[in-house]
């Protein structure tokens, strides 16, 4: 499954983005929180993101955020799939306690400096995203060596995904995963939708 990060896009032009990728047979999109605090760099506010939240797509969040559940606690998380907080938080039980009251599918991100043996995969955790840059950025070098992170996961019980730098190049080192995070590499190209065909061959359905 491919979902695209639109962290990289056009801010000015985001409503023609969200159209162009429906167009382009697009379902999934990953909406990337950055505070300043976790990351240094900042992205979209609640009132942006619960804008995106009225298109029809499939959404993640992706929360690189210090305090998560302040963040939470303003977006229509009705409208939202899955939310990913990243293991290496300070208050990550409150925040996990937090989204299974709230029946939200839970995904564990983890950094590249994390591993996996690092990581007490809790029952509630439906997904693990492993970040093969460092997160608050996009279009950033492919960490290869994270790709080995995926052997040390049992797959039988929780799907797995990647994040960053992903793009034509890349792509066969994650083609074992269950689904990618594309953004930056989809927004350079003027073929966007012979793009993600190209891409589409490599990644599960």
């Amino acid at each position: 499954m491919i979902y695209i990060s639109i962290l990289d896009c056009d801010l000015l032009n985001l409503n023609h983005t969200l159209k162009e990728l429906k167009s382009n047979n697009i379902s999934h999109l990953h909406l990337d929180i950055l505070d300043t605090s976790f990351v240094p760099n900042i992205s979209f506010g609640p009132s942006i993101i619960n804008k995106v939240l009225e298109y029809d797509f499939i959404f993640d969040l992706h929360l690189m955020v210090a305090s998560p559940i302040t963040i939470l606690d303003l977006i229509n998380l009705q409208k939202v799939d899955t939310v990913f907080v990243h293991f290496e938080i300070k208050n990550l039980s409150d925040t996990l306690k937090f989204l299974k009251n709230k029946n939200k599918k839970i995904g564990l991100a983890i950094s590249p400096d994390t591993t996996v043996e690092d990581v007490c995969m809790d029952d509630i955790i439906s997904k693990i995203l492993i970040m093969t840059v460092y997160p608050g950025f996009g279009n950033q070098k492919f960490i290869k060596e994270c790709v080995k992170k995926i052997k040390n996961i049992d797959r039988a019980k929780i799907e797995v995904g990647v994040d960053g730098g992903i793009n034509l190049d890349t792509i066969e080192d994650v083609k074992d995963f269950d689904f990618v995070i594309i953004g930056s590499s989809y927004f350079k190209v003027s073929d966007k939708k012979k793009f993600i065909e190209t891409i589409q061959k490599y990644i599960k359905k």
